[in-house]
């Protein structure tokens, strides 16, 4: 399902907004003209530029980094994730186990939505409820195992689970708290494609006005339950040409550059009033195989699939050269990867490395497959999404000719790409994935699940079409573990049935590069968010 959205929100959201709820202040902004009018120039703003737009104002309706990163400037969570992932409170001030099969959370009191409601229990349940039972909801695997919403008091909410969840806490840290009356009285009367072009939250900044395909613009709000931010104003720009947005930092268009084009980084470093900051990834870039389907649409001569044989996809992986993708192509900022998350993640299996580049072996694993002649497939790919996205794609097709396999890359936006790789239309398809809270279930429950419309659980699985019980059965057995190296056990089991059975093939794991200019301070994430109630400005 695709929702439309609205290219400039501010005016149609304020006369939406004031119609539905009696005056109060619209969520998608104030009626007030563009991001550059006299509310402000540079002095209270910060310019970021993430390589890309947000895709919605839904936190429900993507699971995408780049839109998340921005929404959490405006919602927030009942939990949240430190700089270095470990867990904190948030609008929960804390939380217990009560028994096996229950969780009671304490509400922070005091919390007020931007449009002045109180947030209590009630928005709450209406905001789990929704995550879990909306149809299109990327976020229901996070809350699939809650049964019923109790409200014990105003400021106490207990979740019922219909199995043990031990990491539930953990989940909610993706799952963003809505005004349920505000939203109640929106959807009646515009329906649900209003909450994709508008947001109202508790977080530290409020919404603007979003201009599709230009920027989000968003300023503090004064009423936040937190310390108050620094920087007043925040422009996220949707600029998604390398090229350009290079030249717009080093222009001094822009104030904090994520995804530094690799190319560019000696470059920015020897321009006086610009840094570079850089880390070590949690994000994955990997290949996934559709595993599962007879006849599948990126491949011309299905059926058969030659990507359902196992030999066939070790043969693929043991003819990637990684370590020349590494230096050639990222220029060395990037880590080869052995498996579906690095070392620090709970769940990482430190007895699997990455596989050696051996041609031979490949080859002969073609002919074993009975592929001595090859094939063709399409290989899928964005092209404005990760650090060299389709320059990657080339490179593995070129690989992949060595052992015929002769591959047509189709790089696109990604505001085409991912919607057709959620469709099940790939078969062959380069992406990333992560997992922000420092915890490896979400490989499991997201990308490695049986697809299961009704949780959501592989619900990232829908080109890839991987199935496999005993995974299932270890991940879902984690997930009920509360001993914490029993837990970690089962995930490094599962990891090894993962990479023994291969649906997705690693390729590296992403330096995290940013850009920054001398106006600020600012620290990086390892969850790659950009908050603003991080950012300070130069003394």
């Amino acid at each position: 399902m695709r929702l439309p959205v609205k290219a400039t929100v501010s005016r149609w959201s304020r006369r939406a907004f004031l119609a539905v709820a009696g005056g109060a202040l619209a969520c998608g902004g104030d009626g007030s003209g563009p991001a550059d009018s006299p509310r402000g120039g540079l002095a209270d703003l910060v310019r970021i530029s993430q390589g890309s737009d947000v895709l919605t104002l839904d936190p429900y309706f993507k699971n995408e980094s780049p839109t998340l990163g921005v929404l959490i400037n405006i919602f927030d969570p009942l939990t949240d994730v430190s700089p270095d992932l470990k867990i904190i409170p948030a609008l929960a001030e804390a939380w217990e186990p009560v028994g096996s099969t229950a969780w009671e959370f304490r509400l922070r009191p005091g919390v007020r939505f931007h449009n002045g409601s109180t947030f209590d229990a009630e928005d709450v349940r209406y905001t789990i409820l929704r995550a879990r039972d909306w149809p299109p909801s990327r976020q229901k695997a996070e809350v699939a195992t809650i049964g019923e919403v109790r409200i014990v008091d105003p400021l106490t909410v207990r979740f019922e689970t219909t199995q043990p969840d031990a990491i539930l806490p953990t989940k909610l840290i993706s799952i963003y708290m809505l005004d349920k009356e505000t939203c109640e009285a929106a959807v009646a009367r515009h329906g649900e494609a209003w909450l994709s072009a508008n947001a109202v939250g508790t977080g530290p900044y409020r919404l603007v006005e979003w201009r599709k395909d230009e920027h989000v613009l968003l300023e503090a709000f004064e009423g936040y339950w937190g310390p108050a931010p620094e920087v007043k104003r925040l422009r996220y720009l949707a600029i998604s040409n390398d090229a350009t947005r290079i030249a717009n930092f080093l222009a001094g268009g822009v104030d904090l550059l994520s995804h530094v084009p690799v190319q560019d980084v000696a470059r920015v470093e020897a321009t006086p009033g610009f840094k570079v900051l850089r880390q070590p990834s949690l994000r994955l870039i990997y290949l996934g195989l559709d595993v599962g389907r007879d006849r599948s649409p990126g491949l011309p001569g299905s059926p058969p699939n030659p990507l359902k044989d196992p030999r066939v996809r070790r043969a693929i992986y043991a003819a990637i050269d990684e370590d020349l993708i590494v230096e050639k192509i990222m220029n060395g900022f990037a880590v080869p990867a052995g498996q579906l998350f690095p070392e620090g993640v709970v769940g990482y299996e430190p007895a699997i490395g990455r596989e050696p580049f051996d041609l031979e072996k490949a080859r002969r694993l073609m002919r074993e497959a009975g592929h001595e002649r090859g094939f063709d497939v399409r290989l899928d790919a964005p092209n404005d999404r990760y650090v060299n996205d389709e320059e990657i794609a080339q490179a593995v097709a070129q690989m992949l000719a060595k052992i015929g396999i002769r591959v047509r890359v189709n790089a696109q936006p990604k505001a085409r790409f991912f919607p057709d790789e959620e469709a099940g239309e790939f078969s062959f398809f380069l992406i990333g994935w992560t997992n922000p809270n420092g915890d490896g279930y979400g490989t499991f429950d997201h990308l490695l699940h049986t697809l299961d419309p009704a949780t959501n659980l592989g619900g990232a699985n829908t080109s890839t079409h991987y199935t496999n019980a005993e995974l299932d059965r270890l991940a879902e057995a984690a997930s009920a573990e509360f001993d914490a190296g029993r837990r970690e056990a089962l995930l490094r089991q599962a990891v090894r049935i993962a990479m023994a059975d291969l649906p997705h093939i690693p390729l590296h794991y992403q330096m995290d590069v940013y850009a920054v200019s001398d106006r600020i301070r600012w620290s990086p994430r390892r969850d790659t968010q950009l908050r603003g109630i991080d950012i300070g400005w130069a003394r």
